[in-house]
């Protein structure tokens, strides 16, 4: 728990992730990172110096040397989740995790417990929900632009360059874990009724002749208690030749309007012998990140210093990890996966 108005940080995976949005983070009100924990010492070493930091190999070590620290930024792959985010849950820590929360529903509801009984306040970075596009699109619908909401079309892929070359955990994850929490957490915000059942297809094929055993694509279809659905559409063997390494569009049809929005597609373009994002997400204005990854940390300081501000939080993480586990079981199976609604989140 909080003790004081300074927020002390440890950041658990020195990686991309890790790098970003511990920078970000240091840039809002009152927030010191103190340490980084990398089971590669030497990358967590360089991410620590960044911050006048110490570096450890491991959260247990961190934890243990540095009694100040009283949040975590977890920034570690996916199937690495759950033994940081459930030791800070049981120690009162504050936590923000990457998506998705863990990749075992029964994992997530344990979390969840843990923090309810110790007062720990988490979110997890579900970043599309500070992409203006996005929250300008929520807004709209809320006021009743395009009436109600009556089915959504989610479209988000990757390159090769994400499973070859990007991710060496590839092979332990899948468009469904990789991509579509991102989706599927922005379906239910801009929707307002519970998933109860689930249907789904994957495919493979690519990916395994490249020699990684991991699906190239799914497409599920999600249908809700007030008798709507959506769909989502994920894969990651898109060409390498993309002008970015994603692929992200989206349709939203109302009772008398609807969105089409393409969010990959920004209002220019760079092409160069290298591949190129044009900040679609976040960008660097002297030396400082802006952008939607600096407003979803800011609004992660202000939730757990004590606003009252929605954020994407523990029960949302954990409907999502328990929806997406569903959407393979579907795959496996080839049958409908029905879901208990939840208490709206």
């Amino acid at each position: 728990m909080m003790q004081d108005n300074e927020i002390y940080v440890g950041i658990v995976g020195a990686g991309i992730r890790g790098n970003l949005l511990g920078s970000a983070f240091s840039q809002t009100p009152n927030v010191r990172i103190v340490a980084v924990a990398d089971k590669n010492l030497e990358v967590g070493k360089n991410l620590a110096l960044k911050f006048g930091a110490k570096a450890y190999e491991n959260h247990q070590a961190m934890l243990s040397a540095d009694k100040r620290i009283n949040t975590l930024l977890i920034c570690t792959p996916d199937f690495a989740h759950f033994t940081i985010a459930l030791e800070a849950a049981n120690r009162g820590l504050n936590f923000l995790v990457e998506k998705p929360l863990v990749m075992v529903g029964s994992e997530a509801n344990e979390i969840l417990s843990a923090a309810k009984k110790s007062g720990a306040k988490a979110m997890v970075a579900f970043e599309n929900r500070w992409n203006p596009v996005f929250k300008n699109l929520k807004s709209q619908i809320v006021t009743g632009e395009i009436g109600a909401v009556r089915y959504q079309n989610y479209s988000l892929n990757d390159s090769l360059i994400v499973p070859l070359e990007m991710l060496s955990w590839a092979k332990l994850s899948s468009p469904g874990w990789f991509l579509m929490p991102h989706t599927l957490d922005l379906a239910l915000w801009m929707g307002s009724s519970d998933v109860v059942e689930v249907f789904a297809y994957g495919s493979s094929g690519v990916c395994s002749s490249l020699g990684i055993d991991t699906l190239d694509a799914i497409s599920a279809l999600v249908r809700l208690k007030d008798g709507t659905y959506f769909t989502l559409e994920s894969n990651w063997i898109l060409p390498k030749g993309m002008p970015q390494a994603f692929d992200f569009n989206i349709k939203v049809l109302g009772s008398y309007g609807a969105f089409d929005v393409s969010v990959s597609e920004p209002g220019f373009k760079k092409y160069t012998d290298k591949l190129h994002g044009v900040g679609v997400a976040h960008y660097e204005e002297a030396g400082e990140i802006r952008g939607m990854i600096f407003d979803m940390m800011l609004d992660f300081n202000k939730f757990i210093s004590g606003s009252d501000i929605k954020v994407p939080d523990l029960a949302r993480g954990t409907q999502i990890t328990e929806i997406i586990e569903s959407i393979h079981e579907s795959i496996s199976t080839g049958r409908p996966v029905k879901i208990a609604p939840k208490v709206s989140l």
